[in-house]
């Protein structure tokens, strides 16, 4: 668990970073970000699709496990493991859709035939990596400046419910 975090962490600021640096060779940047973006929306456009959502709920559950992991466990030793399972199942799930199904490090290719595909590595037949001029741009329903704040707070509380608790009891 306690490796798990930095390297999530790692993968959402390279993702961060590919967004502000208008890398439209990936394809995620090229569906959530344009040149005329401000620098904010670029940074939030991480959770302007699919893709970036799963990288920051992962990041986020990984997050929160790595907090319960280093709490004191000396009175609720016997729930530790329970916590741990399920807390590495829920985002080894996140993190099997990000790899199988949403990768948000997927390139664009041309291939032979002309056409341009996405794909994490080149196709055979001797694809060259393919770079649009500019993005598509932020959905307009995200640009609100409620936008900005609404997901990240969304998530924190669906990832809260993740971690298992028992409130002590009273002792009388």
């Amino acid at each position: 668990m306690l490796l798990t975090f930095p390297m999530i962490t790692l993968g959402a600021l390279s993702l961060i970073y590919l967004l502000v640096t208008n890398q439209y060779n990936i394809s995620f940047v090229y569906e959530v970000t344009s040149r005329s973006m401000p620098f904010y929306l670029k940074v939030t456009a991480l959770w302007g699709g699919q893709a970036g959502s799963l990288v920051l709920w992962s990041w986020l559950m990984s997050t929160f496990a790595a907090a319960v992991t280093l709490r004191k466990w000396d009175r609720d030793r016997e729930f530790l493991p329970w916590v741990l399972i399920v807390c590495s199942l829920t985002l080894a799930f996140f993190l099997g859709l990000i790899i199988f199904s949403e990768n948000p490090f997927a390139k664009y290719w041309q291939i032979a035939s002309g056409d341009v595909v996405a794909a994490m590595f080149p196709p055979a037949g001797g694809a060259i990596l393919f770079t649009p001029r500019d993005g598509n741009g932020l959905n307009p329903l995200l640009r609100h400046p409620g936008m900005i704040i609404h997901p990240p707070m969304l998530y924190l509380g669906f990832v809260s419910f993740v971690i298992p608790f028992r409130l002590p009891s009273p002792h009388w």
